[in-house]
């Protein structure tokens, strides 16, 4: 990840770098081959068994698909120098509530845990109170944990903090739009609205919130409104935002992800999300919403009917360094906003084919929570991928694709979003409209990553007429756009290899 000083914790030992690796120089001194044999042995031992960094004793226990019930890990936390692990599944099943492991991924059940029928995907640290909150609990700095008693019900989506009293309040968002706010010491909860009510969306809608953050006076919200449109079209999102007396919609689109980023309430804000066309990331910086897109790894958990939705998330991991896992690719983000001009890069790392339901960091390492694929064989089991951060890059070579506009109308003039290119190797663009004049493509690209445009080429296109064009070999700039000259009904996509 072009990163050093990475901190390698336990697996150091054992798997991933090799059992024993650093005993000699661990106890400071050369010792004989037969005195370290035992220690060797012991320390073999002492660490779980594991391939490639996936420990099965880690595993959840999961429901069995036949019940027709859901069952997996919902959200990571580190904190209190343990990971915590919230599963979620039916009745009685032993991977429901909130685990914890420790330095030696020995993992216990807390006693504090309640059953979580239903998926609650929140987590946050709350620096002024030295706290952290994951699903229903409460967890101080030395690892005891609290209830919060009238929120143990509800499958919680998102925790932020609070526009007026953050050093004593915190926002509380449940999947189905409900927002409360909590007091950090005595945790009492009120009701402060329903977000269906407030964006005044028809009756027949359905909200599902996804994650939410507050930075920049704001509290920013990503959901799915279910407002289905004719012909089972697919449910439209929104990326919603409130100052703490109006809401406003900031883009009306399938989002998944908000995460804000550095310390205090003025960091930058990343809200993730898609469209049929490709990953889109919005950018809150200085006040101003910046908007791109990315290209996908994958199109499994894309909306086109009923298919389920592939989690995305941003997740910071190191210090100045920010992960995104989205559409089958990993990225990594710059730490802070394009808002002052300078080359604002996106770097990606990797395509992997695996839906992770989130990431958190640990001890010098990424931890990623598998999703299960499959209970008809017996019981569905999600688990955790302990790896070091710089193997990210060598799961798989980043390739991708997406478009800028895809079959939808454009006017004369428009320029798309900018649309990534850095970080691929072999890239083409395919262009086709239904307009009744020819139309004129115009590519440009920012080298720089400054928001400088420049023109690299344009492309006629006549109506109904399918064009390409491949980028030379080794051509590369940090971002690229296209603008159209003619009102038409246009496509353009970009893929890369």
């Amino acid at each position: 990840m072009k990163r050093t000083g990475w901190r390698v914790g336990l697996l150091s030992m054992t798997g991933l770098l090799g059992v024993g690796s650093g005993l000699g120089a661990a106890f400071g001194q050369e010792r004989p081959a037969e005195s370290l044999a035992p220690i060797a042995e012991e320390a073999r031992r002492a660490v779980p068994t594991h391939i490639g960094g996936v420990f099965p004793r880690l595993a959840l226990p999961g429901a069995h698909r036949a019940q027709g019930l859901d069952s997996g890990i919902a959200a990571l936390l580190s904190w209190a120098d343990r990971l915590w692990v919230l599963g979620f599944a039916g009745p009685g099943s032993e991977g429901s509530g909130l685990f914890e492991v420790d330095a030696d991924l020995q993992w216990r059940r807390n006693p504090a845990s309640v059953a979580e029928a239903q998926r609650s995907g929140n987590r946050l640290i709350h620096q002024e109170s030295g706290q952290a909150f994951i699903g229903p609990y409460v967890i101080k700095a030395d690892g005891s944990v609290r209830l919060i008693p009238s929120l143990k019900d509800q499958p919680l989506a998102a925790t932020a903090r609070h526009l007026v009293d953050p050093a004593g309040l915190v926002y509380h968002l449940t999947a189905s739009g409900t927002l409360f706010e909590t007091q950090v010491q005595s945790l009492e909860t009120r009701k402060l609205a329903e977000l269906k009510e407030v964006l005044n969306l028809p009756g027949q809608a359905s909200v599902t919130v996804h994650a939410a953050a507050m930075t920049q006076g704001r509290l920013v919200v990503a959901l799915d409104a279910g407002d289905h449109g004719p012909a089972g079209k697919r449910p439209m999102g929104r990326l919603v935002q409130w100052d703490g007396s109006a809401w406003s919609v900031v883009r009306e689109d399938q989002f998944l992800d908000v995460a804000r980023i550095g310390q205090g309430d003025q960091g930058v804000l990343y809200a993730v999300g898609q469209d049929q066309s490709s990953t889109i990331l919005h950018v809150l910086d200085q006040g101003t919403w910046w908007r791109y897109r990315l290209p996908r790894g994958t199109t499994a958990g894309t909306r086109g009917g009923a298919s389920a939705v592939a989690p995305m998330r941003v997740r910071p991991i190191e210090q100045g360094v920010i992960l995104l896992d989205a559409a089958g690719l990993f990225y990594e983000l710059p730490a802070t906003g394009p808002a002052d001009g300078s080359a604002w890069i996106i770097s990606p790392l990797a395509q992997h084919q695996r839906s992770r339901a989130d990431l958190a960091p640990w001890r010098g390492l990424v931890v990623l929570a598998g999703v299960p694929e499959s209970g008809d064989q017996g019981s569905a089991q999600a688990n955790l991928w302990l790896v070091n951060p710089e193997q990210l890059g060598a799961i798989g070579k980043p390739r991708g694709s997406g478009a800028v506009w895809w079959d939808q109308p454009v006017e004369e003039g428009s320029v798309s979003d900018p649309f990534l290119m850095s970080g691929f190797d072999q890239k083409g663009i395919h262009l086709t409209h239904s307009g009744k004049d020819v139309a004129t493509f115009t590519i440009e690209v920012d080298f720089l990553g400054d928001g400088t445009w420049k023109t690299y080429a344009s492309i006629q296109v006549f109506p109904g007429v399918y064009a390409h064009h491949e980028f030379p070999a080794g051509y590369s700039a940090h971002w690229v756009r296209v603008r159209c000259d003619t009102a038409c009904r246009a496509t353009a996509t970009f893929i890369y290899r």
